[in-house]
């Protein structure tokens, strides 16, 4: 059976930092990184093919990928997430944005405000998750509503998930990911 880690790149999670130490260790063809439509049924399809289409990768790297991993027959979906402190998350986001290019609502957003103004201004945007259980939401996806409201579906993936880091203890998690990794047959 072939088995592929699927990196559930959350923004502001040291994502960048996991697909570096990912990148040293396979062939630059056996890491790859896609972006998918924020429709659920279009993103979870179009993982799924991203897998199959790419026979010689390994490591499969997102931002937008949505939860759960795909079942796929004769691959192996090892997904990998970190969490961070959700408000050292969102001064990162905040940071990150403010010195950014581009035209995009945050960055222009935390262009012209403080970070208190920034927090303030999304958090008034109802469907904005950035600043407002942004980790709960993104977990909560792996189960259907009629499993329960969002934290319960949130904690149910939390606990079903074979591996979340957690970025404030990154060292560990890594030694936690490597030893995991490698049980699955990875070096």
């Amino acid at each position: 059976m072939r088995k592929v880690i699927l990196h559930y790149h959350l923004f502001k999670n040291a994502g960048t930092s996991l697909d570096a130490a990912f990148k040293e260790n396979v062939a630059p063809e056996e890491w790859v990184t896609r972006e998918f439509p924020s429709q659920p049924k279009a993103n979870r399809d179009q993982v799924a093919e991203w897998i199959l289409e790419n026979p010689q990768a390994q490591i499969f790297s997102s931002h937008t990928a949505y939860l759960p991993p795909p079942n796929l027959e004769g691959v192996k979906v090892l997904p990998v997430i970190f969490m961070r402190h959700p408000i050292d998350r969102i001064a990162s986001a905040y940071a990150f944005e403010k010195k950014q290019g581009g035209d995009s609502f945050g960055a222009v957003l935390a262009r012209n405000t403080d970070l208190s103004g920034y927090i303030e201004t999304r958090l008034a945007l109802p469907h904005d998750r950035q600043c407002r259980n942004f980790h709960m939401q993104r977990f909560a996806m792996m189960f259907g509503e009629r499993q329960g409201d969002e934290l319960t579906r949130a904690k149910m993936a939390i606990e079903k998930l074979p591996f979340i880091g957690v970025v404030e203890q990154f060292a560990e998690s890594m030694a936690r990911l490597e030893k995991w990794l490698k049980s699955e047959g990875f070096k």
